[in-house]
């Protein structure tokens, strides 16, 4: 009886730690992540798509995807799938994106950055980082979930 008694305290300590560790935001509003500094082979739960021009401290990555819209709009289709989302233009025109996304069974809240790169008239680059909070594996979340984006953002922009 006290043996599970202390078991139900542990597992209890534990939900409440974990979930108290995924409140905080690792990316302070004004603050934005520096793609060109992300280092090789940082953990095991995040995932990478970038190119050599913008992510080039580290090699570990898929590549970007490339989309047949300007940069304007294909960051306006990011804000439509996720409307909480921070945006801020550089000077050189590459668009920035911030989000948080919660998963859906232990409301993980996982942080997502992306670049937007210009590429001429009418084409851009999207980069994406997306990494949790806690945790030593994400189990490919983070990767569905850049996956996922990218499949959403091309039904987006097609139509």
């Amino acid at each position: 009886m006290a043996v599970q008694k202390i078991k139900t305290i542990a597992a209890v300590a534990t939900c409440l730690f974990a979930v108290s560790a995924c409140g905080g935001n690792t990316v302070p509003e004004g603050e934005w992540l520096s793609f060109s500094a992300i280092e090789e082979g940082t953990t095991s739960n995040t995932a990478l798509t970038c190119t050599p021009e913008i992510c080039g401290s580290t090699s570990d990555f898929e590549t970007a995807a490339r989309f047949d819209v300007s940069a304007g709009e294909l960051a306006d289709a990011v804000i439509q799938l996720e409307p909480e989302a921070q945006r801020e233009t550089l000077p050189n025109g590459d668009i920035r994106i911030h989000y948080v996304d919660v998963t859906a069974i232990m409301r993980f809240r996982d942080d997502v950055d992306i670049l937007i790169r210009p590429e001429g008239e009418g084409s851009s680059i999207l980069a994406a980082y997306s990494r949790s909070r806690v945790g030593r594996s994400d189990l490919g979340k983070n990767a569905s979930r850049i996956n996922a984006l990218v499949e959403k953002l091309k039904e987006a922009v097609a139509g």
